[in-house]
């Protein structure tokens, strides 16, 4: 936490350490400070671990998502070979690149940095360079857990569904089709006359889009989502949550943006 709160980026890691897989550090610390919450409830490692997750995901001296397929800019010439010789130009998404490695073990990150280039920089985006930009299954575990926790309905930012708690006046449905590319339709149905909104979240719990529809009579209802946020600009791929809230109640489901 002390090492994060030092950092401008709040991420848990110092020069020295910035070394072939350092991203793979980044996350592996995320996942003490997750497990270190759940044993303590100290706020201060959730939100720790909360900005490990932010820093792979753009908020960096890059300004760019580690992760392919997620983010304005990610990387594109990742060092897979499945991705390079799949005939498709973006790569497989979902890989965490390796991250900056200030030991310069590559011929590629020799030729665009030096010892006095600050360690947080020492990342390119070239398929050559295999000691920054390369993947591994065991870099992406730590990203997958992470991920999943504060995706999940466990934290105190979650978007779960409490509609048990009393008498259901509401039904949402899942979203069709799903995964989808281009637009989907959200079906709900209410069974008395109310207030309604929907909501698109991303797996972090941020409002990307609210949709108010005022007060509806009993009966089903569609709503067509284009994949957009409330400015109407394109998202990225990824899972988003919906939900359909009145002033008693509400329901939350899942669905997958595939671009």
């Amino acid at each position: 936490v002390n090492e994060g709160n030092g950092n401008g980026f709040h991420v848990a890691i110092s020069p020295g350490n910035y070394f072939w897989g350092s991203n793979s550090i980044v996350m592996n610390r995320a996942v003490m400070l997750i497990l270190g919450y759940k044993s303590s409830t100290n706020l201060a490692f959730r939100n720790a671990a909360l900005d490990q997750l932010h820093y792979v995901l753009g908020a960096n001296a890059h300004q760019m998502s580690f992760v392919t397929g997620f983010g304005a800019v990610s990387p594109q010439q990742i060092h897979h070979r499945p991705s390079a010789a799949d005939g498709i130009e973006a790569p497989i998404p979902g890989l965490l690149a390796g991250g900056p490695n200030e030991f310069l073990q590559d011929p590629v990150l020799q030729a665009n940095f030096n010892n006095s280039t600050p360690a947080a920089l020492t990342y390119i985006d070239d398929l050559g360079s295999f000691a920054s930009n390369e993947i591994a299954v065991y870099w992406n575990a730590p990203l997958v857990f992470v991920a999943g926790y504060f995706a999940g309905n466990i934290t105190p930012t979650g978007i779960d569904d409490k509609s048990g708690l009393t008498p259901k006046s509401i039904d949402l449905f899942q979203n069709y089709p799903n995964p989808f590319n281009g637009s989907t339709t959200i079906r709900f149905r209410v069974a008395k006359t109310q207030a309604t909104k929907l909501q698109v979240f991303n797996f972090l719990g941020q409002l990307i889009v609210s949709k108010s529809f005022g007060k509806l009579s009993p009966g089903e209802y569609e709503w067509q989502w284009t994949g957009v946020d409330k400015t109407g600009i394109p998202l990225s791929s990824g899972v988003y949550h919906y939900r359909l809230i009145t002033a008693d109640e509400f329901q939350s489901k899942k669905m997958l943006y595939i671009k």
